[in-house]
Order: C-alpha cells, then sequence, then structure tokens
C-alpha cells in the first residue's frame, strides 16, 4: 500500500468519531471543490452558477474590504486587466478546467494572492496563507459540502518559508517541515476531504515540491495526452499518488483561450475528478475512493534507462465513474 496512503488512514482512525458528522453530510448532487489560487474573474459565462462561495484571505496587503480576510461577491475578484497585467490569469485558467472536467461542478474560491494598494504589484505568498485557506476550509468544509481541496501552487527547494522559494540539497527527506500545515492536511483527511497538489515543473526525476510531498496530501504529476509522463513534471515514485492531463486548453481573464501545460492543469482535474466521483457513489471511503481510482486507472509511462515503463497511474474518470 502507498505510503501516503497508510499516512492517511493513521489520521482518518485518530479522530474518525469527530469525522461522523461531516462524512454523513457529503452526499450532495453535484461535487463540490475547493480551490485555492490567485484569483478569479466571476465574470466568465462558464462560471454562470457555479461559483458557490468566494473567499480572500492574503497574509500580506488586504482584500478588498481593506481586510486581510473577506467572504462573499466581490472577495475572489481582481480586475481582469490587472489580473493580465500581472500574470495572475492562473485561479481563472484552473477553475475553467475544473468546470471543463465536470460541467456541473460547485466551486468554493480561495483567493491567496495580495495586490499592493499604492504600488498595484503582486504581493508574496507564503505558507502561513496556505495555512489560513487550509483553516478556513476545515472550518466551512461541512456547510458547503467541500469533497476536495485543490491548490495548484507549489514551492520547489524549500530554504525559507515564504514564496518564491530558493535551491537546497537533496536529500533522502527532502519535504520541509511545516508541522502546522501538515496538521491541517491530516485534518481534512480524517474529513474524508484529500488535499490535492502539483509536483511541480521543474523536470526533477526524484523529488517533488512542496506542499505535495506532504505525505497525507495527494501528489499530482502531468502526463501527455497519449499517457506520456510529461518531461517536465517532477517525480519521487514514492510520493507521487497519481497523474493526469497536463496539457489543457483553459480560459482566463476576460474569456481568454489558452494552452496551459503543467501539473497545475492536472491537480485541479484530479480534484475534481474526486469530487465526481464521491457524488456520484457517495457511500465510498476515503480509502475506497483512492483504491477504486488506482485499480481503474491507466499506465503512466516514462522512459527509463532507455525503456518505455510504467511508473504511475493516470486517472481514467469514465471507468472510475462506471
Amino acid at each position: 500500500m502507498n505510503k501516503k496512503l497508510i499516512m492517511a488512514l493513521v489520521a482518518t482512525l485518530i479522530v474518525l468519531p469527530l469525522s461522523a458528522k461531516s462524512a454523513e453530510a457529503n452526499t450532495t448532487q453535484a461535487p463540490t471543490i475547493a480551490i485555492i489560487d490567485t484569483a478569479l474573474d466571476t465574470s466568465l459565462s462558464l462560471f454562470k452558477d457555479r461559483i458557490a462561495y468566494e473567499v480572500c484571505i492574503v497574509e500580506f496587503d488586504v482584500c478588498p474590504n481593506g481586510k486581510p480576510i473577506m467572504e462573499g461577491p466581490g472577495s475572489a475578484v481582481i480586475p481582469a486587466d490587472l489580473m493580465q497585467k500581472l500574470k495572475l490569469e492562473h485561479g481563472t485558467q484552473m477553475a475553467s478546467l475544473a468546470v471543463k472536467t465536470n460541467m456541473t461542478v460547485k466551486i468554493v474560491f480561495i483567493r491567496i494572492q495580495g495586490i499592493d494598494s499604492r504600488t498595484k504589484l503582486a504581493k508574496p505568498r507564503g505558507n502561513k496563507t496556505v495555512d489560513m485557506a487550509l483553516d478556513w476550509i476545515i472550518a466551512n468544509q461541512s456547510k458547503f459540502n467541500i469533497q476536495a481541496v485543490s491548490m495548484s501552487q507549489s514551492a520547489y527547494n524549500v530554504t525559507r518559508p515564504t514564496f518564491p522559494f530558493y535551491m537546497t540539497a537533496a536529500g533522502t527527506d527532502y519535504c520541509p517541515k511545516y508541522p502546522a500545515t501538515d496538521q491541517k492536511v491530516n485534518q481534512l483527511v480524517s474529513m474524508g476531504v484529500p488535499s490535492f497538489f502539483p509536483t511541480g515543473n521543474n523536470a526533477d526525476q526524484s523529488r517533488i515540491a512542496w506542499p505535495a510531498c506532504i505525505p497525507s496530501s495527494i501528489a499530482i504529476g502531468a502526463v501527455y495526452d497519449y499517457g506520456s509522463v510529461a518531461e517536465y513534471s517532477n517525480r519521487d515514485n514514492k510520493l507521487v499518488d497519481f497523474y493526469a492531463q497536463g496539457n489543457n486548453m483553459a480560459l482566463g481573464p476576460n474569456n481568454q483561450l489558452t494552452g496551459t501545460n503543467g501539473t497545475s492543469g492536472a491537480t485541479v482535474i484530479a480534484a475534481t475528478s474526486w469530487a465526481t466521483i464521491k457524488s456520484i457513489k457517495p457511500g465510498l471511503t476515503y480509502t475506497q475512493i483512492y483504491d477504486l481510482i488506482g485499480s481503474t486507472s491507466k499506465p503512466s509511462n516514462a522512459l527509463v534507462a532507455g525503456k518505455v515503463v510504467s511508473i504511475g497511474k493516470t486517472i481514467d474518470l469514465v471507468k472510475a465513474t462506471q
């Protein structure tokens, strides 16, 4: 059994009596996911009736209401032209891929991108920002029936607790140690809610990015259309859980159609797939969904020592929902 799944099972067993109410609530017709990302252009017609709730949580600067936290309509929004100028289209693109994966998906979008009110420049994001977003999801999971978390933000070669991260030597246990983040991911697992993170796009064949390297998270790598692992996709065969489509057409601010390539898109597709399976088969437990995805997956192939071999599992949503 996958080491990460064992860790997740341990976390579940520890707090199982506290999660019964949450497990009972996860029986909705429409899959609901929480997306943690830069910002969202809610004006896109694609998102009509798809956005269940908006949240803004920033560690630096303030949300549209002048405070570090804001909830409700407009919370996740940065003006589309400013998003494009600052290259913050990512959140809108990821949300569009969630809808593309399942047109009935409901999205709770958490904006973690601050904008300097004076310079109009993007502010940094750190692990504390991630912790605050996960805390909000834990507190509101039952209210919005959130079935999966997708954060297509990652940090590679961590040396300090703020984005961006810089080079550090590789080691046997290279995953950065942020106990608070680990605890929150574990707590979500105990509630039956997986946290999906990208392995990163650094073409590293031995290490993956944080927070995907957290044992109880679900680490997602990217494959091309024909099932081959993308060259840019970081991998660690002991920690990568699944692969998903990395090259996709996504909608950005101002309804701009763009080709995207990366583990980011694969991550939100994987999270939406999980929530879709849960909505169709609500009686399945966390472990049963994980095992179902694994047993119905396609091989993820890569060139190893001059030979094409299967190194992982690519999610097959159609097969998993039959």
